[in-house]
């Protein structure tokens, strides 16, 4: 992972998400005779983005990769891209105003625990764009140089298409080497994709259309900046899952094997497999859900109230052996309860966040309070509360008390894991 992170930063190269904002290549050449003089007869269809003001969806993809140092295999890699979009407005021609925020999130583990969990505990970077899209997916008025993802792909045709139909446009990725490679601007190269229109099919019960794309690309930066590569050279292959309905992508899956050349003769490879998913952001009827939440858990042994985030859950009483992450016997009952109070609200991600008394160094507190959250997380999963992409885990160690750490009591009320159900949708001003 630190390897990883030496030339690129904290997110993974290969980044894909959102309907607007996800790398859409692939290599598979299939083509079957048969098929398409079947699928000839079958009716052209339209292929275009639709925008609405107001919607708002998010996409979850997570990225496992192995890394290569000079044809070595040094380490695998697995973390979670975080996607959310807003369509702020749709101009007269037919093209949407998009706002966009990214953020990664990387692995961690409980020690002799297989579960994986999700924290942003480390992550460095987050993004906002402010972009313009035409109806056939082409980027314009880009105002972020930087934000790690692929433009104008999927890029369709004026034509309507039948399964079987091909085409080739151009896109381009950004990525932010500012730190990595000391430039100023993004790193940005160009690549040249072949689409196959492959045809309808299924995803959980949803009619989709499947599409294929080809892309390889071999780059010579502009640049010459001692840090820079000299050669980049990519090789993706990508299924995607279009929902017309919507005009979006729902989904897609890749592969990829990208390398990088250097000037002294070093070269690094990453090589794997990611998936993500894009889903509709709906609004949360925040004091519908409060009142559900105090109805099945009550309020004495649990704060609930709203924040600008969404509603917070305040476990003040679950109890730990000190300085441990070990709940203490009797104390695993009380998630059950939560687990399934979540279970009634299952559309919001949420965030399971640990915090500690002023007792011992910083660092021990801070790494306490994420093992705690940790934890809870992990629970919550076993009882299938929310899987592992739905959580996020954050250790404060002691920046945030709630009370004096003077007294008994109040290190009592510090010592907390807190559990916020994301209002995504309204995050930022609520809707109360």
């Amino acid at each position: 992972m630190q390897a990883y992170q030496f030339f690129i930063g904290p997110s993974p190269f290969k980044i894909d998400c959102t309907g607007v904002l996800i790398y859409n290549m692939c290599m598979k050449k299939r083509l079957i005779p048969v098929f398409i003089l079947i699928s000839a007869a079958l009716p052209a269809k339209e292929f275009r983005y639709r925008f609405e003001e107001g919607s708002r969806y998010k996409a979850r993809s997570v990225v496992r990769e192995q890394v290569y140092l000079n044809h070595n295999y040094i380490s695998d890699s697995e973390i979670l891209n975080l996607f959310s979009v807003e369509i702020t407005g749709v101009r007269p021609d037919g093209r949407g105003e998009l706002e966009a925020r990214y953020g990664v999130a990387e692995t961690i583990r409980r020690p002799g625990s297989a579960v994986v969990l999700y924290s942003t505990g480390t992550a460095e970077k987050n993004y906002l764009s402010r972009f313009c899209q035409d109806r056939f997916g082409a980027f314009s008025e880009d105002e972020d140089d930087f934000m790690p993802v692929v433009r104008n792909v999927p890029l369709f045709p004026e034509r309507d298409l039948q399964p079987g139909d091909q085409w080739s446009a151009p896109g381009y990725e950004v990525h932010d080497f500012r730190e990595s490679f000391g430039i100023r601007d993004g790193f940005r190269f160009d690549t040249q994709v072949s689409y196959r229109y492959i045809g309808e099919t299924e995803r959980n019960g949803v009619k989709v259309d499947e599409i294929e794309a080809v892309s390889f690309a071999s780059f010579v930066p502009r640049e010459t900046a001692p840090a820079l590569p000299i050669r980049v050279v990519s090789q993706v292959n990508q299924s995607l899952y279009w929902d017309n309905s919507e005009g979006r992508l729902s989904a897609c899956r890749e592969n990829f094997d990208i390398l990088f050349l250097f000037r002294d003769g070093r070269t690094w490879n990453f090589k794997g497999f990611s998936e993500s998913e894009i889903i509709e952001v709906l609004p949360m009827d925040r004091k519908g859900v409060v009142s559900e939440l105090k109805k099945k858990l009550g309020s004495d042994r649990i704060g609930i109230e709203e924040k600008e985030e969404g509603i917070s859950l305040v476990l003040n009483d679950l109890r730990f052996y000190p300085d441990e992450d070990r709940l203490l016997p009797g104390e695993e009952s009380k998630l059950d309860e939560i687990a399934e109070a979540l279970k009634q609200i299952p559309g919001y991600d949420i965030r399971v966040i640990g915090h500690t008394a002023e007792a011992g160094n910083a660092k021990m507190r801070l790494q306490l309070s994420l093992d705690r959250a940790g934890r809870v997380a992990e629970e919550l999963i076993r009882r299938k509360a929310r899987s592992a992409e739905q959580i996020l885990v954050e250790g404060k160690g002691s920046e945030e008390p709630v009370a004096s750490n003077d007294t008994e009591e109040g290190r009592r009320l510090n010592r907390r894991v807190e559990i916020i159900i994301v209002d995504e949708y309204n995050r930022g001003n609520g809707n109360k």
